[in-house]
């Protein structure tokens, strides 16, 4: 759990507004405080791992699907008792399909706020549609998580997974592995639509967001920007998916939110990039009777309590 508040306001006796916003990235509880009648909630759920696959004739690694997303504003009472459950991202299984994400909730707000996990890619000789992504549930906005990269049949590939649902809107899919070529590995996407292209391991591209337009999000509620949102102006820092790998090289990570690169690998294990929070983790094959195909893991999820009230001040 990390807090970071921050007070503004005028001098002299007046009034001056508090802003605190307290992320979670594990289970954990929040009391609302003393003075306190009004929150912002935010849910993101963990991302699904990627599938993993060693075969020498043909064999689909798909990317796991990001968690989905849910907000809202509540009337509380203080001294009440929040109980967080924050989704443990999906865990990629060599050779194996890889584990779905868990769900994100927020219990004892006047009305259920959740949202799912990803679904873990597949590892298997079929063609499939791609890993779905988690559905938020509940508060004033729901979002979807992006799917993992779909395949065909009798090919050899590994796709991206998906990106988390986000406040900017639904995560980009994955890179789909459709054309009839072998050895290919396809890049994660990004959120807010961020679509992975197809047959290329390039990852999907997120447009610049600025910090300003990320607080207008929460009205009248937060003054302070959670450190899993915060960054420089650079994609990478708010997300964007990690590009697919092979030959020899590796797929990195997704960024904040963003889906890991898928892996296809001739020589070496064959390991598909993690998700960043609550991003689908890559596929990863290898072209070989033995050895190492293993999906990355999914981000893990993430829950967010703000808040705003007015208190006195003595400062001049």
């Amino acid at each position: 759990m990390v807090n970071a508040s921050s007070m503004f306001g005028g001098g002299g006796n007046s009034a001056a507004p508090v802003y605190s916003a307290t992320e979670f990235f594990a289970s954990g509880s929040f009391t609302v405080p003393t003075g306190v009648t009004r929150i912002f909630c935010a849910v993101l759920g963990g991302g699904g791992a990627g599938g993993g696959r060693v075969d020498v004739s043909e064999g689909q690694a798909g990317g796991g699907g990001g968690g989905g997303y849910a907000h809202g504003a509540y009337d509380v009472t203080p001294g009440t008792v929040l109980t967080v459950t924050v989704g443990a991202g999906g865990v990629g299984v060599s050779k194996n399909p890889g584990g779905a994400g868990g769900t994100t909730s927020i219990a004892g707000l006047p009305s259920a706020l959740s949202a799912t996990g990803g679904a873990g890619g597949l590892g298997n000789n079929a063609s499939n549609a791609g890993a779905a992504g988690g559905v938020g549930s509940g508060g004033d906005v729901q979002y979807t998580g992006g799917r993992g990269g779909a395949t065909v049949i009798n090919r050899k590939v590994a796709t991206g997974g998906g990106a988390a649902a986000t406040f900017m809107g639904d995560g980009g899919h994955g890179g789909d592995a459709l054309a009839a070529t072998d050895n290919e590995a396809t890049g994660g996407g990004s959120p807010a639509g961020g679509d992975a292209p197809d047959d290329s391991q390039t990852a999907g591209v997120l447009e610049e967001v600025a910090l300003d337009t990320v607080v207008s999000v929460f009205p009248g509620i937060m003054g302070t920007i959670p450190s899993a949102i915060a960054g420089s102006t650079s994609h990478h820092s708010y997300g964007e998916g990690s590009n697919g790998a092979n030959a020899g090289a590796s797929a990195s990570a997704g960024g904040n939110f963003g889906g890991g690169g898928g892996d296809y690998e001739d020589t070496s294990a064959g390991d598909g990039g993690p998700g960043g929070y609550g991003g689908g983790g890559g596929g990863g094959m290898r072209n070989s009777s033995s050895g190492s195909g293993t999906g990355g893991n999914g981000g893990g999820g993430y829950a967010l309590i703000a808040f705003k009230y007015d208190a006195p001040t003595t400062g001049l």
